[in-house]
């Protein structure tokens, strides 16, 4: 029974792989929606992505920060996130979306752990989660899974992650 869950837990650790990979592939780029007092993003979510509504650019984001319903997870460490994370964010690194169970590493957490987590990071059942990365994703990606894996609706992944929000001059905070 064990080993089933674990093969189960890497193949869909795998799929998400392939999500994550596949959303960074060079697309044609769609045109972003534009408002007057926000610019539009270097880093524009391609076309032609399966599940459009798993990103957002940083465009959208600048756009929704002070939206009640709108929570953004940093899920960098706790040093990269002190040296300024986008204003809000709330940094969740992937010690408390992951765990060791039997000696193998980067399990999921348990749900009582994870909800209590998520709580903590003001993180409720209407919540829409942005997940941001500082890295190369896969932490990202991994709570996207995780999020999902326990039920969570609502949920996307900044496209370029702290990359793209920098490279767009975007505000950061310490």
């Amino acid at each position: 029974m064990r080993r089933r869950a674990v093969l189960s837990t890497l193949g869909a650790l795998g799929a998400l792989l392939a999500l994550a990979l596949a959303a960074c592939s060079t697309g044609e780029p769609t045109a972003p929606t534009a408002t007057p007092d926000v610019a539009t993003s270097s880093a524009p979510v391609p076309s032609g992505f399966a599940n459009p509504e798993l990103l957002v650019d940083t465009a959208w984001l600048a756009r929704h920060l002070e939206d009640e319903n709108v929570r953004v997870l940093d899920v960098s460490s706790a040093a990269i996130y002190g040296d300024g994370h986008i204003q809000g964010a709330v940094n969740v690194p992937s010690s408390q979306f992951i765990t060791t169970v039997g000696g193998l590493t980067n399990m999921v957490s348990p749900s009582g752990m994870f909800a209590q987590a998520m709580k903590q990071a003001g993180v409720g059942d209407d919540t829409h989660v942005i997940i941001v990365d500082a890295g190369n994703m896969l932490w990202a990606s991994r709570l996207l899974w995780t999020l999902e894996y326990y039920g969570h609706q609502d949920v996307s992944v900044l496209y370029g992650g702290m990359a793209a929000w920098r490279a767009d001059e975007r505000e950061v905070t310490r």
